[in-house]
């Protein structure tokens, strides 16, 4: 039964997204080609691919945070990181020094 559920769950998610989300989901770089994507899509490109954060405008603390994580390189496409972002850099991906 709990199978069941979680199928139809994962059936009405697959059926209920969108062309964008899908598009970021199977390669973050496609953000590049959405105007003025929702927070909610940033999220799903970064996670997907960190380095996708040079195609995203002004990304938001939480969105260069995503980004870092996935990928330390993605550092290199944030204007002005926040220390806080530099730092978790350094803690995730020591081999950046």
């Amino acid at each position: 039964m709990n199978q069941l559920l979680t199928e139809t769950n994962q059936l009405e998610i697959a059926i209920n997204e969108t062309p964008q989300v899908r598009a970021v989901k199977e390669n973050g770089y496609s953000i590049r080609y959405i105007n003025n994507p929702s927070e909610y899509i940033k999220e799903l490109a970064v996670k997907q691919n960190g380095c996708a954060i040079k195609h995203i405008d002004n990304p938001s603390e939480k969105i260069q945070e995503l980004a870092v994580k996935q990928n330390g390189c993605a550092i290199q496409y944030i204007n002005n990181p926040s220390e806080k972002i530099r730092k978790l850099t350094l803690i995730l991906h020591p081999e950046m020094i």
